[in-house]
């Protein structure tokens, strides 16, 4: 290789360099900083909350769902679609409105983007609030009836 071509190659990687790194003046390397990009938010839990633990039964309840992010951050989540682990305890509507079927405990279930939430719930018998007895007058003696 001649000089004048060894040199004309030495120019140009020089100039190269020079155009990759800001060119070597007073403002090289000043760019403005990148602001960091937020990453997307993902649903990452499901929680799921009733107004009490129990519910007599044939009486109902509203279960509510709340969705959150990777940074446990609060987001949006729609519908969730409502389960419940046993649907002879407990039924559950599209809307989320809970009904004790039978005495027991079950688990009430939201699903939403391929997540889960959970909570327990127990049906118990209602409360006997008074007992009337009729006739309201008369008396027997043991083992007869009125």
């Amino acid at each position: 290789m001649s000089l004048a071509r060894a040199a004309r190659t030495v120019v140009a990687l020089s100039t190269l360099l020079a155009a990759c790194s800001g060119g070597g003046g007073k403002d090289a390397g000043s760019t403005a900083p990148t602001q960091p990009v937020a990453p997307t938010p993902v649903l990452t839990t499901v929680t799921v909350s009733l107004s009490a633990a129990t519910v007599q039964l044939g009486q109902t309840d509203t279960a509510r769902a709340a969705g959150f992010d990777q940074n446990g951050a609060p987001m949006s989540i729609g519908a969730p679609d409502w389960a419940t682990a046993s649907g002879a305890i407990a039924t559950v509507s599209p809307s989320g409105i809970v009904t004790g079927a039978a005495f027991g405990r079950t688990t009430v279930i939201a699903s939403v983007g391929g997540k889960q939430g959970q909570a327990e719930l127990v049906v118990v018998p209602v409360a006997v609030a008074t007992v009337t007895v009729s006739p309201s007058a008369g008396s027997a003696s043991p083992g007869e009836t009125l």
